[in-house]
């Protein structure tokens, strides 16, 4: 395992999320459900979700991080800022590890997607 990010300011907290970043490594090929997985996990401040690693849905904008929004020839357009959804969950201490697959342009609720296949549903 990797060593844990130094902006993260809880250890345990930053275990677990590489932990978790390694679980969703292991797991990409079998679930299909990734589209990124994060080497250095994004940490949020100190909150109630401290060290809680989430996945993003790959069309929430992030600065500097161009969505594909679920399309095999995204927009170029890369954010300057944060959606209000990431800001406010990074702001109650969750540390994002992955951005998830998702419906070309959040289309319709089944999964499908023809250029990446269907993420399965481990539970």
């Amino acid at each position: 395992m990797k060593d844990r990010p130094k902006a993260c300011p809880d250890p345990d907290a930053c275990n677990a999320a590489m932990t978790a970043a390694a679980a969703c490594r292991s797991l990409s090929g079998v679930l299909g459900a990734f589209v990124e997985i994060l080497d250095t996990p994004r940490s949020g401040a100190s909150g109630p979700l401290d060290g809680m690693p989430i996945a993003i849905k790959d069309m929430i904008d992030i600065a500097g991080r161009a969505p594909t929004l679920g399309l095999a020839r995204a927009p170029r357009r890369v954010p300057t800022q944060n959606a209000r959804v990431f800001d406010r969950l990074s702001g109650v201490g969750a540390t994002t590890v992955a951005f998830t697959q998702m419906t070309p342009l959040a289309y319709e609720p089944s999964g499908a997607n023809m250029q990446s296949g269907r993420p399965k549903n481990p539970w």
